[in-house]
């Protein structure tokens, strides 16, 4: 469902009319910045709105190329970028690279990038989307145009939930309570948003109640011990973290995405040939809700990495 409804123009990225209407007066002019900074919380937007863009600069998918840099943060992988940079794409007029992860770049990497940024093609665009921009090299951010994509406001978070609701279908009573305790549990974060609506589609109307209202302080901390003993504090064994996890009376689904948030930035902070593949793994916890079996085999490799 993340994918489907992701926005696919700009008059559908909603909650951010400013920025918008920024970005629209460049495209329009003809006067967007080579190299952007595109910056915000995970789940707000970021990777989406460069692909937005792309599309508006008239980039085809053979000039598009996307690099997660917590799989790429190494320079030979960054120069070898910088090889492809020097050379039009034959599939498409423009060509446009996005750094996703960004902080997740070598400081060796981002040196690499000063000197090709200030001598970019006309038809080249670069841009980094990054949940952490100040861990970017101070030289590096100043060369780039910097946009922020923030949470959005409960009216267009609505909007956007309510739309989603219309079209799938849903067959639940009580529309307005739910959208609204879906808009409080989330705190404006649209793909959050969007993943907890999907988790309702297949629940009946206690169960969701209880995904939507049972996520207590108690529960909270009790998620982030269990979070924490994964991460090796205490030297548990998996036994005793299971125990841990046990006891938690949360939704599922906020326990899951806690969890993939908190090792996905360990990872990024720490990356590794071997961490780049489980933060794929990590990614599908974080987007998708998935079923319980699925969770618990990547924590456990998770837990023996981390260890």
């Amino acid at each position: 469902m993340i994918t489907k409804y992701r926005p696919k123009n700009l008059s559908e990225f909603l909650g951010h009319d400013v920025l918008i209407g920024s970005i629209e007066k460049h495209l329009k002019n003809k006067t967007l910045p080579h190299a952007i900074l595109i910056s915000g919380e995970s789940g707000c937007g970021k990777t989406t709105l460069a692909r937005i863009i792309a599309n508006y600069l008239g980039c085809t998918k053979g000039g598009y190329r996307e690099i997660n840099c917590g799989e790429t943060g190494g320079k030979d992988k960054t120069i070898s970028i910088l090889d492809m940079m020097k050379y039009n794409s034959i599939l498409s007029n423009v060509s446009v690279y996005v750094f996703d992860e960004a902080q997740g770049l070598t400081k060796d990497s981002q040196r690499a990038l000063l000197k090709p940024i200030e001598e970019v093609k006309n038809n080249v665009y670069i841009i980094f989307c990054s949940t952490e921009p100040e861990k970017l090299d101070k030289a590096l951010r100043g060369r780039l145009v910097h946009y922020t994509v923030g949470k959005i406001d409960d009216t267009p978070m609505y909007k956007i939930l309510s739309h989603i609701w219309d079209s799938e279908g849903y067959n639940q009573p009580e529309k307005e309570k739910f959208l609204q305790s879906i808009i409080k549990r989330v705190d404006g974060i649209p793909r959050e948003g969007i993943t907890l609506l999907a988790k309702l589609r297949d629940t009946s109307i206690e169960e969701a109640k209880e995904l939507v209202d049972g996520y207590t302080p108690e529960n909270e901390s009790m998620t982030i011990d269990f979070v924490r003993a994964l991460a090796g504090v205490g030297g548990l064994s998996w036994t005793a973290i299971m125990e841990i996890y046990k006891k938690i009376n949360s939704p599922v689904y906020s326990v899951h995405v806690i969890t993939a948030k908190y090792f996905k930035s360990m990872f990024i902070k720490n990356p590794s040939e071997r961490r780049s593949e489980l933060l794929m793994l990590l990614s599908k916890i974080e987007d998708t809700p998935l079923h319980e079996e699925y969770f618990l085999s990547v924590i456990y490799l998770i837990h023996k990495e981390w260890k």
